[in-house]
Order: C-alpha cells, then structure tokens, then sequence
C-alpha cells in the first residue's frame, strides 16, 4: 500500500480510521489532506464532527457578517421609506426577528415580508 507510507502511518491504523474504531490526529488530518488534494478544514470536520458547532459560528468572516445585516439596517434606517408605508413599531420589532433568522437580500425584501403578514392578518 503506498498510502500509509506517504502518510507515515501503519496500514492497521488507516484501517481502524477507515473502520471508524480511531480518529485522525491532527498533524495526520494535515498530511491526508494534503496527499488528497482536499481543504484541511473540510477533512477536519469530517474527522471530528463535533468540532463543527465550535468552528461555523467563528468561522464567518467579520465582513460576511456584516453584508447579511446590511438589508435589515438599510431597511430599519431608512426614515422615509418607513414613514411612507407607515410602519409600525410593533411591525419593525417584528421584521427584526425575521432578519435574524436567515438572510435577506435587499431592504426592499423587508416590505415584501411586512406586505404579505399585513395582507395575511386582513385575511384572518
């Protein structure tokens, strides 16, 4: 097997990773990887799982963070556009919780949502 020796392992040990009884260690996640062709960071997650929910939520750079509340703040700061299609306040606490809970694109998407709970609450 050339695997193991390009790695610098023992096949009984690729063996056990492959049979799920051990897990990589993290120098050997580096060089699988590597010998692989694939991201680190991908190998690594898929090796220790656990360690996802510690990584996804750091791993969002500051920017891209950022860029998804772009909309909700453009939408809430907008006086006029507020004023025009008299938004409420109980309707802004509202939309905030929506733009929490994913991302929304433009702030003209937040009158699309707010368009349709109004016309939804007229419904009832």
């Amino acid at each position: 097997m050339i695997w193991p020796k390009r790695l610098g392992v023992e096949p009984a040990y690729i063996s056990a990773i492959e049979l799920d009884r051990r897990r990589p260690s993290l120098p050997l996640v580096r060089r699988l990887a590597d010998v692989l062709g694939i991201k680190r960071e991908t190998l690594f997650l898929l090796s220790h799982p656990e360690a996802k929910s510690l990584i996804r939520k750091s791993a969002v750079p500051q920017r891209q963070r950022i860029a998804k509340d772009r909309a909700w703040r453009d939408f809430k700061e907008d006086e006029a556009l507020l004023v025009r299609h008299d938004v409420k306040p109980q309707e802004l606490r509202c939309l905030s919780h929506l733009a929490r809970l994913g991302r929304i694109r433009r702030a003209s998407d937040f009158l699309y949502i707010l368009n349709a709970i109004r016309q939804a609450l007229e419904d009832s």
